[in-house]
C-alpha cells in the first residue's frame, strides 16, 4: 500500500499534511535523510480512534545501487515535551512581565533627576545619575528580550536588523559589565584590527548574545 494510506498524518491545527511535505515522502524524493530535533514539530500522527499527538521522527533512506529503494522511520511521541515546554513559555511571560516594572520606574525616577526636578545636580552628580539611566535602559531591553523567548518557538519573534557599528557596541556592553569584572578581580581590554565593523544587527538581541558570551 502506498505508505500515506497506512496512516494519518496532520498538521498541528489538524488539517491533513501535505504528502509532499511529509517526512517519509521527502526522503523517497530526495535520498536525504531528515530528522527534526526540536517540539516546535508540525507533525502529528493519528492514532485509531484516539486522535493525534506530535512526533519528533528520523528517516533513513535506504539505497541500493545508488537509488533510494526504501526507508527506515523511528518517531517519538512528544506530547508531554510540548506540555513542559508551554509550560515553560507561560511562566517565563509572566516572569518578563514582572520584571519590566522595577526597571520602568527607576527609568521615570532618573529621568526627572535628571531633568533638575529635584534642584541642580553638579556634573559629576549628573554623569552617575547618566549611566545609572543608560544601564537600567538596557535592562529593560534584556527583559524584552526575555519576552520574547516564550514566543520563539510560537515563531512570533522578529528580529528587526539595521547596519549597526558592531565595535561601539561591544565597547559599551564590555563598558557596562567592568564594574562586575573589577568585583571578580578581572581586567578587561579590547584590541580591534579595525576602528569599525558595519553588520546588519538587531542591537537589542546582539547585547543580549554579548553578555552571554562574557558572564
Amino acid at each position: 500500500k502506498p505508505h500515506h494510506t497506512v496512516w494519518g498524518v496532520t498538521t498541528q491545527k489538524g488539517e491533513p499534511s501535505v504528502l509532499s511535505e511529509r517526512p517519509i515522502e521527502k526522503v523517497l524524493t530526495t535520498g536525504v535523510q531528515f530528522f527534526n530535533t526540536t517540539t516546535t514539530t508540525d507533525t502529528y500522527y493519528e492514532r485509531k480512534n484516539m486522535g493525534t499527538f506530535p512526533v519528533l521522527t528520523t528517516v533513513t533512506p535506504v539505497i541500493l545501487h545508488d537509488k533510494t529503494v526504501g526507508v527506515v522511520e523511528s518517531f517519538r511521541d512528544i506530547t508531554i515535551d510540548k506540555k513542559v515546554d508551554e509550560a515553560k513559555s507561560e511562566f517565563i511571560s509572566i516572569a518578563s512581565h514582572q520584571l519590566k516594572t522595577p526597571p520602568t520606574a527607576i527609568k521615570l525616577l532618573t529621568e526627572r533627576l535628571l531633568g533638575s526636578k529635584m534642584g541642580e545636580l553638579n556634573d559629576e552628580q549628573k554623569e552617575y545619575l547618566s549611566d545609572i539611566h543608560s544601564s537600567n535602559q538596557r535592562m529593560i531591553e534584556l527583559v524584552t528580550a526575555l519576552s520574547n523567548v516564550s514566543r520563539i518557538e510560537l515563531g512570533g519573534v522578529t528580529v528587526q536588523t539595521k547596519d549597526l557599528d558592531s565595535l561601539s557596541l561591544l565597547k559599551d556592553v564590555l563598558v557596562e559589565l567592568t564594574p562586575l569584572a573589577e568585583k571578580k578581580g578581572i581586567h578587561v581590554t579590547t584590541s580591534f584590527q579595525e576602528p569599525s565593523l558595519l553588520l546588519p544587527l538587531d542591537e537589542t538581541l546582539f547585547r543580549v548574545l554579548v553578555t552571554n558570551l562574557t558572564t
